[in-house]
């Protein structure tokens, strides 16, 4: 019974790397290959940078409104107080005036 229950297991393509399964091919043909073309290279060189610039820009935005939300609330806090100064002060470039 063990013999045929092993016969079962290897008769079926599980799709983890077994006989006939894609997955084991791809691996037959990257070996086949050897590296990769000074193409395929750059390709890849350049989806890794947009994928860094794109992560900059999302942690860029991400720290822009969480600072814009933390001076609303701060601002919500001072107004709900009652206090009238809450503005903070926008200064020229020269500094302020007297």
């Amino acid at each position: 019974m063990a013999a045929e229950y092993h016969g079962l297991a290897e008769d079926h393509d599980w799709g983890i790397g077994g006989k006939g399964s894609k997955m084991a091919e791809d691996v037959g043909e990257q070996d086949k290959d050897g590296q990769e073309t000074a193409q395929e290279e750059q390709i890849r060189v350049r989806q890794t940078l947009y994928a860094a610039i794109a992560v900059l820009l999302i942690m860029g935005a991400g720290w822009y409104l969480i600072t814009e939300l933390n001076r609303s609330a701060k601002l919500q806090a001072c107004m709900e107080q009652g206090r009238r100064n809450c503005v903070e002060p926008q200064y020229m470039l020269g500094g302020p005036r007297h």
